[in-house]
């Protein structure tokens, strides 16, 4: 039992423990999975799978996974989308780090390794990527200008000779102000 339930967090070999993901004594019905980990009874994958071998790739190793499996993306489409994103790799487990629920365009870590736009005052300004990184495909270009019109002489005037290395652009403003604070 030990090697089928590798990486199923809580695990352990007592007949409590099992009770708690077979509660009718049944294999392969562990109902906690959508909870600790990714939906797979609930939402588009409800009843898309009969077996964990389907997702779980590598024999008696829950933490191996694969999404490209069913979900054909090409690495050749998929690294210019991501272009810019800290930690990308073109493998299910980075893929699952960004979008837990599978879906596209839900990069929850942006307020935590960037700039905070699903909290404060961002929280619901903004469509998609493209509204703040116009250069398609390129994470690492953003403007903050385009929203926050600031006068570059206003500007000008308050930092040139108090800022070292002033500059009036956007990667600039995110040096001094991350937060978007004054």
């Amino acid at each position: 039992m030990d090697p089928k339930h590798s990486g199923i967090s809580g695990y352990a070999f007592n007949s409590s423990n099992c009770y708690d993901c077979h509660p009718t004594g049944q294999k392969g019905e562990f109902r906690e999975h959508d909870n600790l980990y990714f939906p797979i009874f609930s939402g588009k994958h409800t009843s898309k799978w009969n077996n964990c071998a389907i997702c779980h790739t590598q024999a008696g190793n829950r933490q191996v996974f694969s999404c490209v499996e069913c979900h054909e993306h090409s690495q050749s489409l998929m690294d210019p989308k991501h272009s810019g994103i800290s930690g990308y790799a073109f493998n299910s487990s980075n893929c699952y780090d960004c979008h837990p629920t599978g879906q596209k365009g839900e990069f929850r870590e942006h307020d935590n390794l960037y700039f905070p736009i699903f909290s404060g005052k961002h929280r619901g300004d903004w469509d998609s990527c493209q509204d703040c990184h116009k250069v398609a495909g390129n994470r690492k270009e953003f403007t903050c200008l385009e929203c926050h019109k600031h006068s570059k002489s206003k500007m000008d005037s308050k930092h040139q000779g108090k800022v070292k290395d002033y500059r009036y652009d956007s990667a600039a403003c995110y040096q001094c102000h991350p937060d978007g604070k004054g």
